[in-house]
Formats: C-alpha cells, structure tokens, sequence
C-alpha cells in the first residue's frame, strides 16, 4: 500500500517536471527588424524642444482628439492596446523624428523630418479631426 501511495505522490510530480514541456507549444514572438541608420536628421531642431521616446511607433498611433485645459492644448493618440499618449506643441519623438508644431482644437500639424530633403522646406502634415 505504502508502495502505491508513493507512486501515486511522486509520478504526477514528474511529468510537471518534464525539462521538455511546452517546447512544442507555437511562441508568438513578433520579431520587429533592426532599424536601418537612415533615421537620423542633418537639420537643426529647435532649442527649446521636448524629447520622448515612445514605446510604440508613431504610424500605430490613432488621433482620438485634442483636449484644452486652460491655455494647454493636447492632442491624444491611442495605440492597438488602448494604452493613451498626449503630445503637445513642441514636442520630438526621437525615434520616429517627428515634431508637433502647432496643436488647435481642429487639426495638429507635425514635421516628419525623417521624409524631410530640404531643412528650409521641412515635410509638414496636417491632421484634421
């Protein structure tokens, strides 16, 4: 009896033990590649400029609206797992180069300095609510 109760204790221990399980289990991995060096601008940005850096990259941002409180006007953006960003006037996305301008509470327009060829022409978009 002493001999089933420990075999009845010890197998079911083993196979949750297994140093192969779940190896034939799919991995969702998403390998993004490595981003080439061409995101770099030779024109001169602004002195007074605030940087971030997003998780996430601009194209997979959505424009869900503009918010004014008192004299500050934000634009909101929402990514593909509802997590909220709220950019301002002035401010650069290192990692994508592209700077907010000008913030109303009808249309943002930003510099996309990445697509830029000339610095006294910089490509400027508009987005309209």
């Amino acid at each position: 009896m002493k001999k089933l109760l420990y075999f009845m204790l010890f197998i079911p221990n083993l196979l949750f033990a297994d140093p192969f399980y779940g190896e034939g289990e799919k991995t969702n991995k998403e390998e993004k590649p490595t981003k080439s060096l061409q995101n770099f601008t030779t024109c001169p940005l602004p002195e007074k400029i605030n940087e971030l850096n997003l998780p996430v990259e601009f194209e997979d941002l959505k424009l869900i609206g503009i918010i004014k409180k008192d004299d500050n006007i934000k634009s909101l953006f929402i990514d593909k797992h509802n997590q909220i960003f709220d950019f301002a006037a002035n401010d650069f996305l290192k990692e994508s180069l592209i700077q907010f301008t000008e913030i109303t509470l009808k249309n943002i327009k930003y510099i996309n300095w990445a697509l830029t060829e000339n610095c006294q022409s910089p490509h400027e978009i508009t987005l309209k609510i």
